[in-house]
């Protein structure tokens, strides 16, 4: 008897572990669809990567006087960050977008224009998600696309570039209105 139960349990994990064998279990959180798999949301000329859902409850979308919508659309899927920034570029880029900055790191921002609009997209993660923001905004009448400050020497003329790398504050810039900035749970004011 003593050598009957260590035996039924060696024959059963074998039996099991065989039977296993066959099984394929799929990572839940790792993505490996199309690049071009997108559709369209409030957005009409944004694509969104399939495996992201819209957040009805944090997506706030106006539309200007001349019809086009702008404002807030949030977004979440179990993607990588890296790949959903990717796939961004690679499908923003077809429909007309620019690409006129990217930050990457613990979060990704990029920075795209097309039209007299700028649409920014913000990445980061979460416990089991990825969040998107898309935010689309429309360029003020009247205003430049240049931007309010550059790379100049310290106390140098607005536009001017020297060898220090501070940026100089252009003082022909006019903020729309005063704004507060709250960072990394730190709040500065101009």
């Amino acid at each position: 008897m003593r050598r009957l139960v260590p035996t039924m349990l060696l024959g059963l994990t074998l039996a099991l572990t065989g039977g296993c064998a066959d099984l394929e279990f799929s990572n839940p959180f790792s993505s490996t669809s199309d690049v071009n798999d997108v559709y369209y949301s409030k957005f009409p000329d944004i694509p969104i990567p399939s495996d992201m859902k819209s957040d009805i409850g944090e997506t706030l979308v106006s539309s200007t006087p001349n019809a086009v919508k702008v404002g807030l659309e949030t977004f979440s899927g179990r993607v990588e960050s890296s790949s959903l920034a990717s796939a961004m570029t690679h499908n923003m880029t077809p429909q007309g977008w620019v690409l006129r900055g990217q930050v990457t790191g613990k979060r990704t921002m990029q920075l795209f224009e097309k039209d007299g609009r700028f649409a920014a997209i913000y990445l980061y993660d979460g416990m089991m998600n990825t969040t998107m923001e898309v935010w689309v905004l429309y360029q003020l009448e009247g205003s430049s696309t240049a931007p309010a400050f550059s790379i100049g020497a310290p106390g140098a003329a607005p536009g001017s570039t020297g060898n220090a790398s501070s940026p100089v504050w252009d003082d022909s810039f006019t903020p729309a209105s005063s704004a507060t900035e709250v960072w990394e749970g730190q709040s500065t004011s101009r």
